[in-house]
C-alpha cells in the first residue's frame, strides 16, 4: 500500500523490481538468474523484468510516472536499506540511483517540500506461509526490518 506519492515517480513494474530485488539482497528469495548469467555474472544494477498483467481498461486509467529531467537514461537503483518500504521511499527520490539527488529532495523542509515532492507513505506487508509459525503459534518479528522503532525510547517531546 502506498500514497500516490509513490506511484507518480514509479510505475507499478518498478515498485514490484524494487521489492524483488530487496527480497533477493535479504536472501527471502532466490533470484531467478540464466546460465549465462550464472556463468559470466555482471554488477548490472538493472531492474528485474516484471509482466504486467493488467487489462487493458486498466491500463488505460493508469496515469504514466512523473519524471525529471536527467542527464542519464539511467534506471538504476539503490539498494542499502534495512526496511523495504524505505527501499522503495529511496528510490522514488533518487531518479534512477542519483543518491545527491535523493539527498536534496529529503533535505527541503516543510512547507517548502510540497513544490518538489508529494507526501510518500509506504507499508509493505510479506504475507508468510503456514511453515512461518513459531512452536507458540506466534508469528516472529523482523527486527532488522523494523530498525529504529521496535524496542527504542520514545523520543520525548
Amino acid at each position: 500500500m502506498a500514497s500516490d506519492g509513490l506511484f507518480e515517480m514509479l510505475t507499478n513494474e518498478e515498485i514490484i523490481g524494487l521489492v524483488v530485488k530487496w527480497m533477493e539482497n535479504k536472501k527471502m528469495v532466490k533470484p531467478q538468474k540464466s546460465l549465462i548469467d550464472n556463468l559470466f555474472p555482471s554488477k548490472d544494477k538493472k531492474l528485474p523484468k516484471v509482466l504486467d498483467i493488467t487489462d487493458s481498461t486498466s491500463k488505460i486509467q493508469q496515469k504514466q510516472p512523473f519524471r525529471r529531467k536527467s542527464n542519464s537514461n539511467s534506471t538504476e537503483y539503490i539498494l542499502e536499506d534495512e526496511n523495504v518500504s524505505t527501499h522503495l521511499i529511496r528510490n522514488a527520490l533518487s531518479n534512477g540511483g542519483n543518491k545527491e539527488e535523493t539527498a536534496m529532495l529529503v533535505s527541503i523542509p516543510s512547507p517548502l517540500s510540497r513544490r518538489y515532492r508529494d507526501d510518500l507513505t509506504v507499508t509493505v506487508v510479506f504475507f508468510g506461509e503456514d511453515g512461518d509459525i513459531n512452536d507458540q503459534g506466534i508469528l516472529d518479528l523482523n527486527k532488522e526490518a523494523t530498525k529504529g522503532g521496535l524496542g527504542k525510547e520514545k523520543p520525548k517531546l
